[in-house]
């Protein structure tokens, strides 16, 4: 291995400055990561030709593949920076010369950084987020005695049917006895191991915007489209119990202009996402979702 590793960056003052290249030198140690590059020409920002220049500008936070803000371009692949180690890198291409360049599906900010806020607005379109808080009520009938934890118990004295004729209560075990009596009890929403799987996995998603910028159907930076991420958002608050209350909002956000119509079934999605999502899973998920609430939804009108 190299002693150093040559970093051809592409810089850009902002959306619209003409973009150009530089070129460094980084030290080479086996744990090097294209942030770790960053830091060091940040430090000594010295291009390979001996002369000083400006800092480059790049954006992170996490620096552990959970915040999605570093994502740029790295030897042609749109990937997260912070979790991009270079002997892998020098592994997969066969070159010892790395270039960086940012992403071109959203309006640079400066050099690396880019604005992803047409994925938040995204987000905001489709009405991503669970409208309800807490608990639901559920009723049951009190026959036979049944022992109570402490939560109930604390329900049942705001209820102030504890002392009630209605029910018997023995203090030292915690048990109640109703004859054909409801009692009110607050309960979360009931959901299957597998929905829950599914959930999690889809929650993973960071708005990274590797899904944006590899889709062919976003053809630059002001393109409208909400993109795979989006779609799989969608997908994820209509499965949850409570986020479901807004389905129907959700899927005529969808079915509307630079929604899910403008998908063309690439398929690149899915092989960029850094958290590996089942995106297109997702959008055949919602695209039956948005059928069949185009042919029946006028039932919940």
């Amino acid at each position: 291995m190299a002693d150093n590793i040559r970093f051809k960056i592409k810089r850009q003052l902002s959306e619209n400055d003409t973009p150009y290249w530089e070129e460094f030198d980084v030290p080479y140690y086996d744990s090097l990561n294209v942030i770790s590059a960053l830091m060091y020409i940040q430090k000594n920002p010295k291009m390979a030709n001996g002369k000083m220049t400006e800092p480059v500008n790049w954006e992170s936070s996490c620096l552990e593949e959970v915040c999605g803000s570093c994502t740029m371009v790295i030897n042609g692949k749109v990937r997260q920076a912070c979790s991009a180690l270079i002997k892998n890198i020098i592994k997969e291409t066969g070159s010892k010369t790395i270039t960086l360049e940012a992403m071109t599906k959203f309006p640079v900010i400066r050099d690396l950084q880019v604005d992803r806020q047409r994925m938040f607005d995204g987000l905001m379109k489709v009405q991503a987020w669970t409208p309800l808080d807490g608990a639901f009520q559920h009723q049951e009938v009190m026959i036979s005695a049944k022992q109570l934890t402490d939560h109930e118990l604390d329900q049942l004295k705001v209820q102030a049917i504890i002392d009630s004729d209605e029910f018997i209560y023995d203090e030292t075990t915690k048990t109640v006895t109703g004859i054909g009596t409801y009692m009110t009890r607050d309960l979360a929403p009931q959901q299957s191991p597998n929905n829950s799987d599914l959930r999690y996995t889809l929650s993973e998603c960071m708005t990274c915007g590797c899904c944006i910028e590899a889709c062919p159907n976003v053809e630059k930076a002001d393109d409208a489209f909400v993109g795979a991420a989006i779609i799989s958002q969608v997908r994820y608050f209509n499965s949850h119990p409570q986020g479901e209350y807004l389905k129907n909002e959700r899927l005529d956000a969808l079915m509307g202009e630079d929604g899910i119509g403008n998908c063309g079934n690439a398929q690149n999605c899915v092989q960029v996402c850094p958290k590996h999502i089942p995106l297109t899973e997702s959008i055949v998920d919602m695209m039956r979702q948005t059928t069949n609430h185009a042919l029946f939804g006028w039932f919940n009108k």
